[in-house]
Order: C-alpha cells, then sequence, then structure tokens
C-alpha cells in the first residue's frame, strides 16, 4: 500500500473511532424527546375515597420523526411514585427496580412499555388529603403527573344521624316546599362530631360543597336535634332522576328527596329575601317581617306577570316540620292580574306581613330555630333561611307537654351536691324545646310552706335547644351542675327535711315537686309519690276583686287575667276585707275552698299580706277610661283598716265571669233556688254577655290606650293592658281590617297609631308622637329607678334583697316592681359573680333627666 493509500485508511479508521461517541449522543438527545402519557379512569366524584380504586394507564412514547434509542430496566419499565403535600414521599415505585438494563428502540409515533396502576387509598394507607402521583421511566427521565384528592371513610357514631324533612305550605304540592336539613343524636350519650370529612356536599358533577359540621361549636347532647338549614328545591339542583341527594365525601350520611314538585330554574330572574335587624334572633314583642326581593340578572328588560295579590308572600316552619306561620292566614290571596315592567339590572321588593311569634292557636312559638320561607307563585321562584327565636322565660298554652319528670341529687364528699334532672315521655314520642340559656328553676321550701331558696340552675347552654325522645325508653338526663346548699340570703341549711319544687324551662310549663333530706350521712330526693306534705308555698298575685252572693255570705274572686280567677278562702291581715273593684298586690297561699265559694270555678286562696292596692278614680268610677286619669296608689299598711261595704255589687265583665256564676248556681243550692225566681232576667243577661262584647272591651281599651299614647309599641301596649300575646294580635288584626288603628315599623318594632286625619300612614317621620314616658319619683318604682341611678354613679349595682332591705319593702314586692320596670325596658338583670344584680338601661337615665329637668323647671 502506497503512502497515499496509508492516508486514506488512517482518515478512515479516525472517523470510524469518531463516530461512535456521537452515535451515542445522539441516542440521549432523542432520549430526551420520549414522553410518558398518562390516561386517569374519572372517579364519581372529585376526590378517592375507601371502596374506590383510581386507576392509571401510562405508555412510554416517541412524539418525535426520528427513531429513538434508549435503556430501559425490564424488572420495572414504567413506575408510580406518590408524594403528600410537603412533598414527602409516601410511596415510591423506584424500589421495585432491580438494576437490570436493556436496549430500547422506538420509532416515531410508537409507544411501549403499556402499564396500568391502580391507587387504593385504603391499601396505601394513604390518610385525607392531597397527593401528587408520578408516573417515571427511570432510563429516561420521562415523567407525566397528575394530583388526587384523598376522603377516607370516618368511622362515624352510630346514632349521628342525618336526616331531611320536607314540609309541605298546604296539602296542595304547588304552593310551596322546604326541605328542612338536621342532624339528630338518637342516643342517650353526647356525640362529638367527626374531625375530619365533615362536610356536605351536593351529589352532581362537581358534587358542591353545602355544608360542614365543622361550624359546630357544641357536641349534640343526648336526643338533641339541630336544624342545619331550610332548603327550597329548583330544577339545577336535582339530577336525571329528578332527585335531590346530599352526602358526606365517603357517603357515610346521605340525604335524598325527590321533591312533588319544584321551583323553576332561570339565570334571568333571581329571588331573595331579607330580614332586618343585627342578628337573626328575634325575641318576644318582636315582629319577623321579611322584605322580597325579584331582581332581572338577565341581559334583557322583562315584564314580570302575576295573576293574584301575593305577588310574593312567606311562612314559616318550625324545625319538626310543623307549619306555624302563613302570611295568607290573615292575607288571603285575590284574583289580580298585574303587569311590571323589570329593567336589566333593577329588581322589584315586596314587604311581607309581620308575624308576632304567635301560631295559628294564638300561642307564643317556643325558642328555637325556624324555617322563614318566601315564594312568589306565579313566578315559581322561592328562598328560604332560618332564624332563631330567644325568649327569657317559658311560654305556652298547655299546663302538660306529655312529659314526666324526675329530679334527684348526686354528693360526693370533695364537690357539692349536683343536681340531675331525668325527662322522658308518658306515651309515645315526644319533642321537648328548652326556653332561654337555663334548663330549669329550683325551688326549696322549709316545712312550713317558707322559700328557702329560689334559683335558675342549669345556665350553661343556649337558646332553643331541642331534643326528640322517641320512646318512653328515651331518657333525658339534664345535668344542673354543683350547687351549694345554702338559702337565698346564704345560710347553711339545717339538717332536716325540705319541699322541693322543679320548673323545667319548657315551652310549656312543667313542674316537679319532691323531697328532699339534708342530713350528715345522707342526702336523697323521693318522687312524687313519696313527697312530704307540706304548707303550700307562698306567691304574689295581682288583680281586681268582684263579689258573688245569692244569699248568705258573699264568695269574693279574684280577677287575676282575661280568664283567670282566685277564690278568697281566708285572709290573714287583720281588720281587712276585699271590695268591689279594688284592685291590689297580695301575697297568697293555696287553700281549702271556703263554703260560700263551693261551685265555683275558682282556685281557693289565703291573702297573707296586702302589698298595694288600688282604688277607682270618681272618673274611672262614672266609665272613663283607666289611661285618662292616674291611679290612686295605696301602700297597704298592715294595721290600716278598710271598712267592708254592706252591700255587695256582683259586676260580670265577661263571658268567663258568666262561666264561673252558671258553674256556681248549678252546683250550690243556695244559689241556685233564688235565681230560679229570675230566671228570665238570666236569660236576657246571657244574651248580652256574648264574646263579641267582650272582644268589643278589649278592643275599646287599646284604641282608648292608643288614643292617649300613639305611638306605643306591640309589647308596651301587651303589658300596660294585661293582655296576652295571643289576645292583643288578634285585637290589632280586627283594629287594623276595621281601619281604625295602623302600623309603622321601628326596627325590630312595630309601633301602632289610631287613624285620625291628623294622624296617617303619609306622615313624615319626624312628625310622629313619641310616647311620653313620666315617672312620680315618690313612687316605689320611682324610688327604685333613683336608688339604682344613685348606687350606678358610685360603680355599685344591687341585688333584689339588698332593694328590698333598703327600701324596707317584701322581696315579693319589690320583684313584682322591678319585672315591670324590665318590662318597660327601664331595668337590666345581670349577672355578677354568683348573684343577679340590676343596672338602669339608658332609656332610664333619659328618663330621670328629663325628669329632675321638669322638676327644677
Amino acid at each position: 500500500m502506497d503512502q497515499r493509500g496509508r492516508g486514506v485508511v488512517t482518515l478512515v479508521l479516525l472517523a470510524m473511532l469518531m463516530a461512535v461517541p456521537f452515535g451515542a449522543m445522539a441516542s440521549a438527545e432523542a432520549s430526551e424527546s420520549l414522553q410518558v402519557e398518562l390516561d386517569v379512569t374519572p372517579l364519581d366524584r372529585p376526590w378517592l375515597t375507601d371502596g374506590q380504586v383510581l386507576t392509571l394507564s401510562a405508555a412510554l412514547v416517541n412524539p418525535s420523526e426520528e427513531t429513538v434509542d434508549t435503556t430501559t430496566d425490564p424488572s420495572c419499565g414504567l413506575v408510580l411514585s406518590i408524594a403528600d403535600q410537603s412533598g414527602a414521599t409516601v410511596v415510591d415505585g423506584l424500589q421495585t427496580c432491580r438494576g437490570q438494563e436493556r436496549g430500547l428502540s422506538l420509532a416515531p409515533g410508537s409507544e411501549a412499555l403499556e402499564t396500568s396502576f391502580t391507587v387504593d387509598a385504603a391499601d396505601l394507607d394513604l390518610s385525607t388529603g392531597t397527593y401528587d402521583l408520578r408516573v417515571s421511566h427511570p432510563a429516561s427521565g420521562a415523567t407525566a403527573s397528575t394530583t388526587v384528592d384523598v376522603q377516607r371513610a370516618v368511622a362515624w357514631p352510630e346514632d349521628l344521624l342525618l336526616e331531611g324533612i320536607s314540609v309541605l305550605r298546604t296539602e296542595v304540592a304547588e304552593d310551596g316546599e322546604v326541605l328542612l336539613l338536621r342532624w339528630r343524636n338518637a342516643g342517650a350519650t353526647p356525640l362529638d362530631w367527626p374531625t375530619e370529612a365533615c362536610t356536605l356536599h351536593l351529589v352532581n358533577a362537581a358534587w358542591t360543597p353545602f355544608a360542614s359540621c365543622q361550624d359546630e361549636v357544641e357536641a349534640l347532647a343526648p336526643w338533641e336535634v339541630r336544624l342545619v338549614a331550610a332548603i327550597t328545591l329548583d330544577a339545577g339542583d336535582l339530577d336525571d332522576a329528578g332527585a335531590f341527594t346530599l352526602s358526606t365525601p365517603s357517603g357515610e350520611r346521605t340525604v335524598q328527596h325527590t321533591p312533588i314538585g319544584h321551583e323553576s330554574n332561570t339565570d334571568a330572574l333571581g329571588f331573595t329575601l331579607r330580614l332586618d335587624g343585627e342578628d337573626d334572633a328575634f325575641r318576644t314583642g318582636e315582629i319577623v317581617q321579611p322584605t322580597m326581593r325579584i331582581s332581572n340578572l338577565g341581559q334583557d328588560d322583562l315584564v314580570v306577570e302575576t295573576t293574584t295579590t301575593c305577588r310574593a308572600d312567606w311562612w314559616a316552619a318550625d324545625a319538626t316540620g310543623h307549619v306555624v306561620y302563613d302570611s295568607r292566614w290573615n292575607a288571603p290571596c285575590l284574583d289580580l292580574d298585574d303587569r311590571r315592567s323589570l329593567d336589566v339590572g333593577e329588581h322589584l321588593e315586596f314587604q311581607g306581613l309581620g308575624w308576632s311569634l304567635v301560631d295559628a292557636q294564638g300561642c307564643t312559638v317556643p325558642s328555637g330555630s325556624y324555617a322563614i320561607v318566601a315564594r312568589a307563585d306565579d313566578l315559581a321562584l322561592s328562598a328560604a333561611t332560618t332564624v332563631t327565636v330567644e325568649h327569657e322565660e317559658a311560654e305556652g298554652c298547655a299546663s302538660d307537654d306529655g312529659l314526666s319528670i324526675d329530679a334527684w341529687l348526686e354528693q360526693d364528699e370533695d364537690a357539692p351536691p349536683s343536681l340531675h334532672i331525668d325527662v322522658r315521655p308518658k306515651e309515645g314520642a315526644s319533642d321537648l324545646v328548652l326556653q332561654g340559656v337555663c334548663s330549669g328553676r329550683m325551688i326549696l321550701y322549709d316545712e312550713e310552706g317558707s322559700t328557702l331558696l329560689d334559683q335558675m340552675v342549669g345556665c350553661e347552654g343556649r337558646h332553643g335547644r331541642q331534643y326528640h325522645l322517641p320512646s318512653t325508653d328515651a331518657v333525658l338526663r339534664l345535668d344542673m351542675g354543683g350547687f351549694m346548699l345554702t338559702t337565698s340570703e346564704g345560710n347553711v341549711l339545717t339538717d332536716g327535711t325540705y319541699a322541693m319544687e322543679f320548673h323545667l324551662q319548657a315551652a310549656r310549663p312543667v313542674a316537679h315537686a319532691a323531697s328532699l333530706s339534708v342530713g350528715v350521712e345522707s342526702m336523697e330526693t323521693t318522687d312524687d309519690n313519696d313527697a312530704m306534705v307540706v304548707e303550700a308555698p307562698t306567691r304574689t298575685e295581682e288583680g281586681a276583686w268582684i263579689g258573688l252572693q245569692a244569699s248568705g255570705e258573699a264568695c269574693w274572686v279574684l280577677q287575676t287575667g282575661p280568664s283567670s280567677y282566685l277564690s278568697l278562702s281566708s285572709a290573714v291581715p287583720v281588720d281587712w276585707a276585699p271590695r268591689a273593684d279594688l284592685r291590689g298586690i297580695y301575697t297568697v297561699q293555696d287553700a281549702d275552698e271556703a263554703p260560700a265559694c263551693t261551685g265555683v270555678d275558682a282556685t281557693p286562696i289565703a291573702v297573707l299580706e296586702v302589698q298595694e292596692e288600688r282604688m277607682p278614680t270618681p272618673a274611672q268610677a262614672e266609665g272613663t277610661s283607666a289611661q285618662d286619669e292616674p291611679e290612686a296608689v295605696v301602700e297597704a299598711p298592715s294595721d290600716a283598716p278598710i271598712v267592708t261595704p254592706t252591700a255587695v255589687v256582683a259586676t260580670v265583665v265577661s263571658t268567663s265571669i258568666l262561666g264561673l256564676l252558671a258553674t256556681a248556681f248549678l252546683t250550690n243550692e243556695a244559689w241556685r233556688l233564688p235565681a230560679s225566681s229570675a230566671g228570665l232576667w238570666l236569660v236576657g243577661f246571657i244574651g248580652r254577655t256574648k264574646e263579641t262584647t267582650d272582644g268589643r272591651f278589649q278592643r275599646g281599651r287599646i284604641m282608648g290606650y292608643l288614643q292617649a299614647n300613639p305611638g306605643c309599641h306591640f309589647r308596651a301596649l301587651m303589658s300596660a293592658l294585661d293582655l296576652s300575646n295571643g289576645q292583643t294580635t288578634h285585637h290589632l288584626r280586627v283594629l287594623e281590617r276595621e281601619e281604625q288603628i295602623w302600623r309603622r315599623k321601628d326596627g325590630r318594632l312595630i309601633r301602632f297609631y289610631p287613624l285620625t286625619g291628623d294622624l296617617h300612614p303619609g306622615i313624615a317621620e319626624d312628625q310622629l308622637p313619641v310616647p311620653p314616658l313620666s315617672m312620680d319619683p315618690n313612687s316605689l318604682q320611682g324610688r327604685i329607678l333613683t336608688m339604682l341611678d344613685d348606687d350606678g354613679l358610685m360603680g355599685d349595682f344591687p341585688t333584689q334583697a339588698e332593694l328590698a332591705r333598703r327600701l324596707e319593702r317584701s322581696q315579693q314586692l319589690i320583684s313584682h316592681h322591678l319585672r315591670t320596670l324590665e318590662r318597660y325596658g327601664l331595668v337590666e338583670k345581670q349577672k355578677m359573680g354568683v348573684r343577679s344584680r340590676y343596672v338602669l338601661t339608658r332609656e332610664a337615665i333619659y328618663l330621670l333627666e328629663r325628669t329632675d329637668m321638669e322638676r327644677h323647671s
């Protein structure tokens, strides 16, 4: 080979040597173009939960236009690794690789190493959270990733139930429906909320979040029911089968409801309701009055057409599913065609009728949660919200709510005795609602019937706690907490037996009586059947006297309310006797029936002390309204004789008195015989004393009071005329229908005015009269206010007992006047330490300042 040939060979060899590393580099570059293609099988919800498997399909693909040569580990190929939100690896797929190697060539557009991975949260022991799933090819470094939310199943308490209650407005489904969503503890032990996965979702494509039990701050007490939300359904809330479904993430608790009908689902119209006030709590005397708004949310101007006067109205239901109010009860829908233009972005507002927290039977509704549902029938639109009703004292129409109560004490040498109350249904199932923040009131009496201790107990709750007792075996135990066995004055109870009375602060009053033995070694209570017989406890009553006489001795009856009467059995005060029309405040005690009152349907009492008495003024005796002239108030000293008139006047003012007389005539021979001679007169008398006459009389009282006090609000009117909530509501409705009065909303209060030429709904706000406040500084109430004012300036706030001692009056009398001042918003009772103390309100301070200025002007 010549020199030229050897040069050519050398060049060829050099070219071959250089070709080896460049070929390897080209393969590496080509390997960088490899990709992992990942396909995730969709789940039926946005997270992975127990019982479900997430499937990942992966492959190594060559998306380039050139063949790519690489290597792979035949023991693992593609691997799956899982990391949590902090980046920590919880599953490392590389651990399966053995370090083997073989060549792999991928033509353009081809794929290899097709692999399926399954992710089971339970098998992998993944806790609730978000995870990064990464599939990789270790040799080439190609990767693909996705994220998944994991919601592990929660060990829910078996007795923690989620319930949906469908409530129809009427028997006609088209009139409206609301779904009440509530939690219920179906067992006798308290239940804590699950710490995770305690959310509710609307079961749809997105599993929209709806509510979370983590918002609940208190555990569910035994048998407790707690309202979550009130829901009105439209077409967008339903699935393809027409059902509405709520579920926890893993399906531990599910509510499914198929509505009879549903509202329209339009993006063009919006419907909302609004309640005025600083919070969603309403109290006695306040008015629930929603404002409903129809809005044009679309892109075009609209015309809203309605066919009745009920363009937008509302109704209310309690947490048990009973309709307690409907605005149509007072304002039925009448046919009326109406067309109103509604431009884009504009709205129409409708003011609903006011509800004074009274149901269809005229009873004040109990504390608790209520659904407020607004509806526009012609537009098939509805909206709902929930409100809370809070009463400080138990109110209701019935004396028995079907519950039996047992009270017992638990004593420990190292702790004060604890009072426990066991409540159970007498038969079947029963619902219980507790009023106020306290569970009950405990009263202790000595053997003579004198009150030793009177205090509220179990005051660590919240307003309107509701319980569902499903059977007579369901026992609700209310723990009242520990208390010292001392009197209200702080004196330690001596050994002996005491009568105990417990008043459950329920929607309807329930009382339990037992005997309590206090000794060094033992302390126990006995049930009603074994309770000792003690002298009846004393109490304070206020009313007017009525004399009933046929022959012989008269029967005196104290009228304490519109249909409430007490018959006089005996009187302790020397030289005291009742007189017709005499009104007063008395310390009384239940007693045996007097012979003269045999057959009279009234509870017999003995009068122990005369606290105050009032005689009508001459103007009132002639028929002038009591509001036109001030009453003459006389503090009755124990030694002041009151002359008994020789003639007894029998006055009948209502059908309740007529019924009382009729009962007496039918059962008392001494009364029935003289009555037979006046039979025709009695028939005529009965004809004149119908219920409508009494109704006109009460409405006349209301009109007289409003003419003297225009602008008086509901609660003050009810207190001033001594009428019940239901009576006041009824008579005001009648007067409004007769166009004798009109109302105006003032915050949450409703003020009422007589309808006159100078006082009408069109009058300007600043021209409206305000009811005048007046105070006699020499009266007992005036002295109480002055004393509270003086003490408040020094930073002192007296108790009821301290006021009674300084004013030299009985605690019962001071308690009566303090309750009156509280009703009129002049004083407030505040818990300071272990005692309740009284402070003035801003209204009272203003009243005192104005009275002082008028006195010195």
